[in-house]
C-alpha cells in the first residue's frame, strides 16, 4: 500500500494527477481494509495534494482535515503536522496569507516536540512559498537556506510533492531578485538560527541588495501582473504559469489579458520584448 502511495507521489510529480488519483484511491482502500489508521492519514494527505493540483479545493480541504482526524486518533504528531502543511498550501493557493502562516506555524510547533525533521523542511518550504506571494523574496531565500541546512542532517530525499511546490516558487524568487541578492540572503539563512529567521519576516538586512524591477512598474502594472509577465517572457504557457503560482488557469488568463490591455502589446512574443525593454527580467 505504501508502494502505491510512493507511485502516486511520483506520478503527480510527472504531471499526471488523474493517474496519481487512481493510485491514491487504491492505496486508501487497502489501508482501510486492514484498518491502518496511520496509513489512512498519510494517504489522505496525498489525496489532498492531488485534488489541489486538480483545482478541486473542496476535496482537497476535506482530505487534509480528515487526515488530521485520523492522525490525532493514531497519536501521530508527524501526520498531524503533514495535514496542517497541506492545509497551508491550500490556503496559499486561495490567497489567504494569514491562514497560510498560521497553519505552518501550528505545524512547526508540533514538530518542535517531535523528531520529524523532514516535515519541518516541508513547512519551511511552505512558509517560503508564502513569502514569495508577499514579495518578501529575501526572507523566502533565508527560509529555503534553513531548510537546506536541516536537510543536510536528514537521510533520504524529500518526497516528490515537495519539489512540485518548491521549484516554481524558487524560480519566481530568482527571477525577481538579482543573483547577488539571492546569494546573500541564502548565505544569511544558513548562518543564523531558524528562530531568528522566523522572527524577521519581511525584514531586509543591510547586506541585502535591492530587488530587480523596483516599483512603480510601467503602464500601471501591478506586482502580480509583473510576476506573470516575467513568466510569459520566459516562454511559459498559461497552464505552466498557473502551476507555478498555484492558481487557476482562469486567474492567469485574466492577468495576461490585463497586461495586454495596459501595455497595448497584442502578442506574447511582444510581451517578452516589452519585459526586456523595461528591464523587468
Amino acid at each position: 500500500m505504501y508502494a502505491l502511495l510512493l507511485q502516486a507521489s511520483m506520478t503527480l510529480y510527472r504531471g499526471d494527477p488523474v493517474q496519481a488519483r487512481a493510485r491514491v484511491e487504491e492505496s486508501l482502500a487497502l489501508c482501510k481494509e486492514v484498518s491502518d489508521t496511520r496509513g489512512i492519514a498519510y494517504v489522505l494527505v496525498m489525496r489532498g495534494f492531488v485534488a489541489l493540483f486538480q483545482e478541486e479545493d473542496t476535496v482537497s480541504r476535506s482530505s487534509f482535515e480528515e487526515s488530521l482526524t485520523f492522525s490525532k486518533k493514531a497519536g501521530d504528531r508527524g501526520g498531524m503536522a503533514l495535514g496542517l502543511y497541506g492545509l497551508g498550501w491550500l490556503a496559499l493557493r486561495q490567497g489567504d496569507d494569514m491562514r497560510v502562516r498560521t497553519r505552518y506555524e501550528e505545524s512547526l510547533a508540533i514538530l518542535r516536540k517531535s523528531d520529524y525533521s523532514g516535515i519541518s523542511i516541508l513547512c519551511l518550504d511552505g512558509l517560503a512559498g508564502t513569502a514569495v506571494t508577499q514579495r518578501q523574496f529575501a526572507w523566502a531565500a533565508r527560509l529555503w537556506a534553513a531548510a537546506e541546512t536541516l536537510h543536510e542532517v536528514v537521510s533520504g530525499p524529500l518526497p516528490p510533492v515537495a519539489r512540485i511546490t518548491s521549484e516554481p516558487a524558487v524560480a519566481s524568487a530568482r527571477v525577481q531578485m538579482s543573483e547577488q541578492a539571492f546569494a546573500i540572503a541564502w548565505a544569511e539563512g544558513r548562518a543564523i538560527t531558524l528562530e531568528h529567521i522566523l522572527a524577521t519576516q519581511g525584514q531586509e538586512t543591510a547586506s541585502t541588495p535591492a530587488l530587480k524591477g523596483q516599483l512603480p512598474y510601467p503602464d500601471k502594472l501591478t506586482a502580480r501582473e509583473v510576476e506573470v509577465l516575467r513568466w510569459v517572457a520566459q516562454g511559459l504557457t498559461d497552464a505552466q504559469i498557473a502551476k507555478g503560482l498555484i492558481v487557476s488557469r482562469h486567474t492567469v488568463h485574466t492577468h495576461v489579458r490585463s497586461i495586454h490591455r495596459k501595455t497595448r502589446v497584442t502578442s506574447r512574443s511582444g510581451l517578452a520584448g516589452y519585459a526586456f525593454k523595461h528591464e523587468l527580467v
